[in-house]
């Protein structure tokens, strides 16, 4: 330590400030290894600082490997307080690992309670944060964005972020560039979505109405960008109110009816589909009755009864309905489409069996999200023995929910399963046993999702050679297959309903198999008698 401090307080007279910060480094990394205590109230850090005043690349490299060393070592709010001028100062410094050495450092701040009050008491750090949206860097801009977010948590934050004043920088950093006219847009959909009082604080600024103009107009990758943004809100009542009010919603449907006319609005497809797919998971019975045409273009993209010349919206649009059954109230939602499920499960069953390998994978992702549930979805009286004790505790919300989703739930993963491959687990049993890495590792995933399943369990228990199967180690030669396998496993030995669907010594065997891990090897012991050759 003495040394660390010796050469510190050379570095500050010193005529070869690259040779002293050579010698500080090594002797910093000779603390370190003998856990030697750095104290920092025995440490001046204001030569380091000066030292990134050059345009020597190997002095700045340096002084910022040796500044994000001693930084750390001090109370946030010293931070921030003891070297504002030069952290203000390093944000607008011309070499980007300095500026980002900086934002990271206020960012680590102001996650600090101490340190969150200093920030919000100079108004300076304020400006230069939101400034530093604009950064040519996607790193510091990343930081800024992270920064300007935990400040905004706290009431005194938020208003603080949104001033007369630091509106005016906040429009300044979005003319900078268009990268960083996103940056601001991505930073105050992130506030808005905190809670309903930060969006109405983010609304007045003028700022939201802008993102939203960009949606339909501009240039096709403009509008996309702007569509990826404004997902966040889709996924908060209180955003997705706003977008309703402000007409958002009603013209992106009105822009999906025309894709299938008019090549521009085509070009919108990916991201329209990802926007109402987001409003599907977040509230399904909201999309099926306010914007049932939406949902007609989605399941004939899906079936292949909509073309627009790209087959990729085919998948897009078996991926978005898998998104949307991720939750139970979404599996209801679409099973009252009965028909145009029937039709799309019946194109994924083919596809499963004939499309090339990528393809394939593709629908074996959308079938493990299909028949997902969530454990609380299995709570009800008919399967009183499947309740869990976390999730017991909530009285309210949950127990309601199950009373009515889980008979639903169970039944329609049944019948879309039957629909899919049939009566029997042969057809995934198949694809799984096939010599391809990804499509068997797919495949077990499904097994494994069914096999919380009442209605899976059975189909495994009575699948000739099945529960061998899952037993049998020498099918999966890599780790993620055993891993795979192992999951399978796992979840018949916890699930609740396993011990009366299957025998005594097929659970044993099950336990066994679990308790042993994925990657158990048997070895035999084999012992040498005399006169053996």
């Amino acid at each position: 330590m003495e040394e660390v401090i010796r050469v510190l307080g050379e570095l500050s007279l010193s005529n070869e400030p690259t040779k002293h910060l050579q010698e500080l480094k090594t002797a910093l990394i000779t603390a370190k290894s003998s856990r030697q205590p750095l104290s920092p109230g025995n440490l001046d850090l204001h030569s380091l600082f000066d030292s990134v005043n050059t345009d020597n690349g190997e002095q700045i490299d340096l002084a910022v490997d040796i500044l994000s060393e001693f930084l750390p070592l001090y109370e946030p709010q010293a931070v921030l307080e003891r070297f504002s001028w030069y952290l203000l100062r390093g944000l607008i410094h011309p070499n980007t690992k300095v500026r980002e050495l900086i934002i990271k450092q206020i960012d680590n701040c102001v996650e600090n309670e101490g340190g969150l009050t200093a920030f919000l008491a100079n108004q300076s750090y304020v400006i230069a944060v939101i400034s530093a949206l604009g950064d040519e860097s996607l790193s510091v801009s990343k930081y800024a964005v992270s920064t300007l977010l935990q400040v905004a948590h706290i009431p005194a934050g938020l208003h603080t972020i949104f001033t007369n004043e630091t509106i005016s920088s906040l429009q300044q950093s979005m003319a900078k560039s268009d990268s960083a006219r996103f940056n601001v847009y991505e930073a105050i959909i992130k506030i808005s979505v905190i809670s309903p009082e930060a969006l109405q604080v983010v609304a007045k600024t003028g700022l939201l109405e802008k993102l939203i103009n960009e949606v339909t107009r501009g240039d096709i990758l403009t509008q996309l960008n702007a569509l990826e943004l404004l997902i966040p809100l889709v996924l908060t009542e209180h955003g997705l109110a706003l977008l309703h009010e402000s007409g958002v919603v009603s013209k992106l449907q009105y822009l999906l009816s025309l894709a299938h006319s008019d090549p521009m609005a085509s070009l919108l497809v990916p991201g329209l589909i990802k926007f109402f797919g987001n409003l599907g998971y977040s509230m399904p019975n909201h999309l099926a009755k306010e914007y049932n045409s939406v949902m007609h273009v989605i399941f004939n993209l899906a079936t292949g009864k909509l073309d627009m010349g790209e087959p990729s919206f085919q998948v897009l649009a078996i991926d978005t309905l898998a998104h949307i059954a991720t939750t139970a109230e979404g599996k209801i939602v679409l099973g009252k489409f009965q028909n145009e499920m029937d039709q799309v499960l019946h194109h994924m069953g083919e596809r499963i069996q004939t499309a090339p390998t990528d393809l394939r994978v593709r629908m074996l992702e959308a079938m493990a999200e299909l028949f997902s549930v969530e454990p609380a979805s299995l709570e009800s009286d008919k399967y009183p023995s499947l309740l869990s004790n976390s999730i017991t505790l909530f009285h309210g919300i949950w127990h309601q929910k199950a009373e009515w989703q889980t008979t639903d739930v169970i039944t329609i993963t049944e019948k879309w399963w039957k629909e899919l491959v049939g009566n029997n687990m042969s057809k995934i049993m198949n694809i799984a046993r096939q010599p391809f890495p990804e499509l068997r590792c797919t495949s077990l995933a499904i097994i494994n999702v069914v096999a919380q399943l009442p209605w899976g369990q059975k189909m495994i228990k009575v699948e000739p050679g099945m529960v061998e199967y899952l037993l049998d180690r020498s099918t999966e030669p890599d780790k993620a297959g055993k891993e795979a396998k192992w999951d399978i496993v796992t979840t018949l030995v916890h699930s609740p309903t396993s011990h009366s669907i299957f025998t005594d010594t097929d659970m044993s065997r099950f336990e066994k198999y679990f308790t042993q891990g994925p990657f158990y090897v048997h070895t035999e012991t084999q012992v040498a008698f005399e006169g053996d050759t």
